[in-house]
């Protein structure tokens, strides 16, 4: 039986592994160079993709990261889950930040700002 800790626990591995996997597949196409790569026609791209074991890695997360959500949505309303999938686009810009030095401007920490607060707003109001 899921419990509403196992709930909220699953809800927060999905938005961070589906945030991981962003990160992790952004700094896999930074590393393997694939504006080049593309030049060279599709079929190789796409080997090159296949080969990639990080790549595999990532996609496991998604994937992970999908049936955690709807491992939360079996307890948890609909009114609460669906603002927190708004959290995984600022937590992957300040993981880009962070891990992958992208720029984070002043305009940028605002809006996380008020999607934080816009998050946490919802969540706390009980339909």
């Amino acid at each position: 039986m899921i419990t509403d800790r196992i709930a909220y626990i699953a809800l927060a591995a999905a938005i961070l592994g589906v945030t991981g996997a962003q990160l992790l597949i952004k700094a896999r196409f930074n590393a393997l160079d694939l504006n080049s790569e593309m030049g060279r026609g599709f079929a190789g791209f796409f080997l090159l993709l296949l080969r990639d074991w990080p790549l595999w890695l990532a996609a496991f997360l998604m994937i992970g990261g999908a049936v955690l959500w709807y491992v939360s949505m079996i307890r948890l309303p609909l009114h609460f889950i669906l603002p927190c999938a708004a959290l995984i686009s600022p937590l992957a810009s300040i993981g880009a930040y962070f891990l992958l030095g992208e720029a984070l401007s002043g305009q940028k920490v605002a809006a996380i700002a008020v999607i934080a607060v816009g998050v946490a707003w919802l969540g706390a109001i009980q339909a």
